[in-house]
């Protein structure tokens, strides 16, 4: 393969996001035993079929070295709980790369966030198998029992008022019930150390959305707790700070200036609260990525206009 050619460069930043993620796959095996491994090769083998029975269907060669899609099926499975069915996932990857990323012609023209658009709408059909999770530190069968214990998340205990019984530490670590990218924030964060190492991600679209999240957290708390105390718990729980790395940094869907990546995180990050503090789910991220993907390219226009209209101004003055 070509090293200076789109899919080379494709490619590689897929095999990064790969990399950054394997300590969370690692973890989710630790805290859960092998069935989350076997879900997400359930994920990643049936998005890479897709993206291939799509090229056939419009008659387009579809390159093997292209792994994007199994990108998309990685992530879209950190939104379930290790207890979700198999055939969920393959609904969710159906739904990311047939009708969200191949429906619009494909990597690179797709407006919504593939993985984002596939746990959206997981969630509004089945919340009763997606915000239902076994307990950590629990071996899941692979083929799970009717009889299996899952239980609420923290988040559902903040969704309702309520503080939830959990240390920072024991989010720190994923000692909690949750969702599959919420396997502990250190865990999420080293994933995220080797992005940028890799330079795969902009600093600007992660920091920016944290900071909204946490600034908005801290005025407008939900939680009878102090402010500081409320924006950490909204922050360490849940797949806010694995969003912030793996899908707010989506290079396709995000703007592409400097400025605009700023106000598009600061944005995301707001949108996402709202959703958190008045949605119909405890997981608010995958709906506002739909909303934010939705303006980025207007954004992007606004901001390039203002650019520009300051600099003949300034040519003007001169």
């Amino acid at each position: 393969m070509d090293r200076s050619s789109p899919l080379y460069r494709r490619y590689a930043l897929s095999k990064d996001v790969l990399i950054a993620m394997l300590p969370i796959f690692l973890m989710n095996v630790i805290t859960y035993g092998l069935r989350p491994l076997l879900l997400l090769a359930v994920s990643m083998a049936f998005s890479y079929l897709f993206d291939a029975l799509t090229a056939r269907m419009r008659q387009e060669r579809f390159d093997r070295h292209d792994i994007s899609g199994m990108v998309t099926g990685a992530i879209l499975v950190m939104f379930l709980p290790a207890s979700a069915p198999y055939w969920l996932a393959v609904v969710g990857v159906f739904v990311a790369i047939v009708l969200a990323k191949n429906a619009f012609g494909g990597y690179g023209n797709n407006i919504f966030n593939p993985a984002a658009v596939g746990g959206a709408f997981l969630a509004l059909f089945w919340p009763e198998l997606m915000f239902s999770y076994p307990l950590p530190f629990t071996n899941v069968p692979l083929i799970l029992q009717k009889t299996s214990v899952l239980v609420d998340s923290p988040l559902k205990t903040m969704k309702i008022g309520g503080v939830p019984f959990v240390e920072k530490m024991e989010f720190l670590i994923g000692n909690y019930p949750g969702p599959l990218g919420a396997v502990g924030t250190l865990v999420v964060l080293s994933g995220a150390v080797y992005l940028f190492v890799k330079k795969a991600v902009d600093w600007r679209l992660p920091v920016s959305f944290l900071g909204a999240c946490a600034l908005f957290s801290y005025l407008f708390p939900r939680l009878h707790t102090t402010r500081l105390d409320a924006a950490c718990l909204e922050l360490l729980s849940g797949t806010l700070v694995f969003a912030a790395f793996f899908v707010v940094t989506d290079p396709i869907t995000a703007p592409k200036q400097p400025l605009s990546r700023l106000i598009y995180g600061a944005l995301f990050g707001v949108i996402t609260m709202l959703f958190r503090y008045y949605g119909a789910f405890e997981m608010g991220v995958c709906f506002a990525a739909i909303a934010s993907n939705a303006m980025a390219a207007f954004i992007d226009r606004k901001v390039a206009w203002f650019q520009n209209r300051n600099s003949g101004l300034r040519m003007i003055s001169q």
